[in-house]
């Protein structure tokens, strides 16, 4: 498969459209280097894929899918991944649309990590600058079963509890995470991982993909998840392949963490009522996948 320089950077939106045409123009004006962009639309209910669809048109280097429906970001995820990799790139990159590059030469750097280390899938040094937390690694070994059997029946317990107190949860757990981001904060020195590692749980937010990934695989995420968990699922694929994941803190990104599902659910309790109910729906796939492995 003759392969080009091109990197294809794939972003999934919903609702918030001037994220992601902030995130289109910042790639295109702050990086160095051949880029193409793919937006992929997943069923925005006020028309924000339309609108992006019209202000890109004439773009030749921006494509704009436009889905029917919320697919969830697994399945909206590959349908980016599968139109970037036709066209034969160096590298595709799977981001949100709330990402920051703070090195003009990131894909240079993307390039000296690959022949240093020949991953499969990278991962940066991902800082969300309101905290000052570092996003990966997420994990530097693979969840186990029992792991994820454990995170499954502590969000059906959840799920299971009367309104009045699962609403008193969502409550208690935002007052605790806004305590946790005050005591963050107010820390000069967050301690992170500051050398390479291989074989890591990585974040979701940034992943880049090589052609040793590319040109063997034609998804990325399990289609069978809507939401969370789907990085845990393909590490452990990836780790199946015998192919390399590696965490480069040389490479650097900011996320803001303005999410689309925070503009969706303005209510604390649906938003935590989906991630629950999604996280065990996550967590099942995980587990009918792998639990009779003995991994």
């Amino acid at each position: 498969m003759k392969r080009n320089d091109t990197t294809v950077f794939v972003i999934l939106h919903y609702v918030t459209v001037q994220n992601t045409i902030s995130e289109v123009e910042h790639i295109f004006k702050d990086l160095n280097g051949c880029k193409k962009i793919i937006i992929v639309d997943n069923g925005s209910p006020n028309n924000s894929g339309k609108i992006l669809a019209t202000k890109y048109k004439l773009n030749p280097f921006v494509q704009v899918i436009l889905n029917s429906q919320n697919e969830g970001f697994a399945k909206g995820m590959n349908l980016g991944y599968k139109n970037a990799r036709a066209f034969k790139p160096e590298f595709i990159v799977l981001l949100n649309n709330d990402i920051e590059f703070t090195q003009k030469n990131f894909l240079n750097l993307i390039e000296e990590s690959y022949e240093e280390n020949k991953f499969a899938i990278l991962g940066p040094d991902i800082i969300v600058p309101e905290t000052n937390v570092h996003q990966n690694p997420k994990q530097k070994r693979a969840y186990t079963v029992n792991e994820v059997r454990k995170i499954n029946s502590q969000n059906k317990k959840i799920l299971r509890l009367p309104p009045l107190f699962f609403n008193l949860r969502a409550q208690i757990k935002q007052v605790k995470k806004i305590r946790k981001i005050v005591r963050l904060f107010r820390k000069q020195n967050i301690k992170y991982e500051k050398k390479v590692l291989k074989n890591v749980v990585l974040h979701g937010s940034f992943l880049v993909f090589s052609k040793k990934f590319i040109e063997i695989k034609s998804s990325v995420f399990d289609p069978n998840t809507f939401f969370y968990f789907e990085t845990e699922i393909l590490d452990k694929n990836v780790r199946e392949m015998g192919l390399l994941s590696v965490y480069d803190p040389r490479i650097k990104v900011l996320h803001h963490q303005s999410s689309s599902t925070k503009a969706t659910f303005k209510n604390l309790v649906q938003r935590q009522r989906f991630q629950v109910e999604n996280m065990i729906k996550s967590t099942t796939v995980f587990l009918n996948k792998f639990e009779g492995t003995n991994k």
